[in-house]
């Protein structure tokens, strides 16, 4: 059983100071506070708007509602709350390392890393939220439900494998926040063509990907053989912890083959279920290595 609101809580795999737990119950408190104003700076644009319904469309999970409200309460109420965005996307990178870092090394290497950051977009956000928590249209946006895991609570779901997937999308869209596309493969595969600039490329099934010029995260996103075209020294491949672990060892156990070809470097995990294969590159750094929570 798992609790509503961890559900979009990605701000732990970065470090965001904000607390898991909440109660629907009419008002605010601290801890929601917290919450919707990270809600407000990850989700509250277009861009993730409209990325997390090409993650409902794919995966159809259970939690599966419009961040529509979300980029509309920005827009309507708190305007400045796009500069903390930019903010955030210029410091793609900071967080890219941050995750990596947390990957080589493990759970709690980087920690303290990212403080100043959310120092500088979290908090003007939260002195907001905390000034308008009796308004009742915000009540209603941001009142959450506690889970009682040890009892028969409706609050709480068990989560299925196209939850935690879509879960480490919606993930992915807060290490990548400067995102300029988000594309999801169907479940046959397919091709998918990056932009510029950073492209989130989630593969499923058997899939050709090129992402182009700028930072682009490659994402494991269920079975089958995945092609990168052109894998650089700015890219990243992400793979869902719920299934790899949440360290490169992890990962590394979980390979069942690794061929340097021709054509360039081929892994194979879970008995060659999931593929990859790296067109002209023969060698990845760590770094480059992402395992990202649902």
């Amino acid at each position: 059983m798992v609790q509503k609101l961890m559900l979009l809580l990605v701000m732990v795999a970065l470090a965001c100071p904000v607390p898991a737990y909440a109660e629907k119950d009419g008002v605010l408190d601290s801890q929601e506070v917290q919450f919707a104003s990270w809600l407000l700076l990850a989700f509250g644009k277009p861009e993730a708007v409209a990325a997390n319904d090409v993650i409902v469309r794919a995966y159809a999970p259970q939690f599966n509602g419009s961040w529509q409200p979300l980029a509309d309460y920005v827009t309507a109420n708190a305007p400045f709350i796009g500069s903390l965005q930019a903010t955030l996307e210029a410091n793609q990178a900071r967080l890219v390392a941050y995750v990596a870092k947390e990957t080589v090394y493990g759970y709690g290497a980087a920690k303290g890393s990212l403080d100043d950051l959310w120092d500088r977009v979290l908090d003007p956000i939260v002195a907001h939220v905390d000034s308008v928590k009796t308004d009742p249209k915000v009540i209603a946006l941001f009142d959450a439900d506690r889970c009682d895991e040890d009892g028969d609570d409706s609050a709480c779901i068990e989560l299925e494998i196209n939850d935690l997937l879509a879960d480490m999308c919606r993930t992915a869209l807060t290490v990548f926040p400067a995102f300029k596309t988000f594309q999801i493969t169907s479940e046959s595969g397919g091709r998918l063509n990056g932009t510029d600039g950073t492209d989130i490329l989630v593969s499923r099934g058997d899939t050709i990907l090129w992402g182009g010029p700028g930072a682009d995260a490659f994402v494991v996103g269920w079975v089958g053989h995945m092609v990168i075209e052109d894998f650089g020294p700015e890219d990243s491949i992400v793979f869902p912890s719920d299934f790899f672990g949440d360290t490169l060892q992890d990962i590394v156990s979980k390979l069942h083959a690794v061929s340097d070809r021709p054509e360039g470097l081929h892994v194979e995990f879970y008995d060659g279920a999931v593929q990859i294969t790296f067109r002209n590159v023969h060698t990845i750094d760590a770094f480059q290595v992402l395992a990202l929570d649902s």
